[in-house]
C-alpha cells in the first residue's frame, strides 16, 4: 500500500481546490483560457444588457418629450428698445442704466432658478438614474 507523502497530499489538495474553483466560475459563465498545475486564467465575456439599453432609450425619449413640451409651451419673446432723453437704453419701458455689475432683476432671478431646476432634473434623469440602475443590476449578479 502506497502512503502519500505530505508534499503529494498538498499537491492533490491544491489541484482539487483549483479545479473546484474553476468549475464554480465556469458555472457562472466564465471561460477557461489557460490552466497549469497551480493556476488558471478565466475570462468572463461581456454581456449586452437589452434591458439597460431599453431603459436608456426610454429615458432619452422622456427627456426629448419634456423638451418638446417645454418648447411648445414657451412663447416667442418680444422686446421694445428705445432711449430716453438722457440717452439711456429703455427696454420694454424700463430704463437700463449703464451699470457694470447691476443686480439681476426678479424676472432674471426667477428664470435663472427655473433653468437651474430644469438642469438638475435633466442631470438626475441622464446621470443619476442610470448609475443607480447599474449599481442595483451589479448587486443582482
Amino acid at each position: 500500500m502506497h502512503v502519500a507523502a505530505p508534499e503529494e497530499e498538498l499537491a492533490t489538495k491544491k489541484a482539487d481546490t483549483l479545479n473546484r474553483a474553476i468549475a464554480d466560475y465556469q458555472a457562472k459563465g466564465w471561460i477557461l483560457l489557460n490552466q497549469t498545475s497551480n493556476s488558471a486564467q478565466l475570462k468572463k465575456p461581456k454581456e449586452f444588457s437589452v434591458g439597460f439599453f431599453i431603459i436608456g432609450l426610454f429615458l432619452l425619449v422622456i427627456v426629448a418629450v419634456i423638451y418638446l413640451v417645454a418648447y411648445a409651451v414657451k412663447s416667442d419673446e418680444i422686446i421694445t428698445l428705445t432711449t430716453d432723453d438722457q440717452a439711456n437704453l429703455v427696454v420694454n419701458g424700463k430704463t437700463i442704466l449703464p451699470v457694470v455689475n447691476r443686480p439681476q432683476t426678479p424676472e432674471e432671478l426667477k428664470k435663472s432658478k427655473r433653468s437651474t431646476f430644469i438642469g438638475l432634473i435633466i442631470l438626475g434623469v441622464l446621470v443619476l438614474i442610470p448609475i443607480l440602475i447599474l449599481i442595483f443590476t451589479a448587486h443582482a449578479h
